[in-house]
């Protein structure tokens, strides 16, 4: 209960401290310096907030580019072994120029290079022996009847 009353006694010393003329009047006089000070410091948060921003923003450019980077080679890959062999030579240039983007990180050429393996193993696994090396079965079929 002793302290309650403290507090109250300090309270209403307090109020009256800040309502006595003396108080009011240098308080009047600190105004000016307070709002520059105020400004200031409105000036400092503007600045930093729009630093993030623009941080930001720049960190949503690059992001959206990769995206799109990865679209036109997810495209560039499915179109790969389709037919007609036009698409196939449109798809290969694309990876190419993919692959020489800015964009293409260490991961992204890693896939590249296991599109392009896999792809002439396909090649290779698809064409006869005799096809590849220009060997001559057609020359024995001939000859044998």
């Amino acid at each position: 209960m002793a302290v309650t009353v403290a507090v109250a006694v300090a309270a209403m010393w307090a109020i009256a401290a800040l309502a006595s003329p003396v108080f009011l009047d240098a308080l009047s006089k600190l105004g000016p310096a307070a709002t520059g000070l105020v400004a200031v410091f409105a000036l400092i948060v503007g600045t930093f907030t729009i630093r993030q921003r623009q941080g930001a923003d720049t960190v949503a450019a690059q992001a959206a580019r990769r995206d799109q980077w990865w679209k036109r080679a997810q495209w560039a890959i499915d179109r790969l072994f389709e037919a007609p062999e036009e698409r196939q030579v449109v798809a290969w240039r694309i990876l190419r120029t993919l692959a020489e983007s800015s964009l293409a990180g260490p991961e992204e050429l890693a896939v590249f290079d296991a599109v392009v393996t896999d792809g002439l193993n396909r090649l290779d696994q698809a064409a006869p022996v005799g096809d590849r090396t220009g060997g001559d079965n057609g020359d024995q079929e001939e000859g044998s009847t």
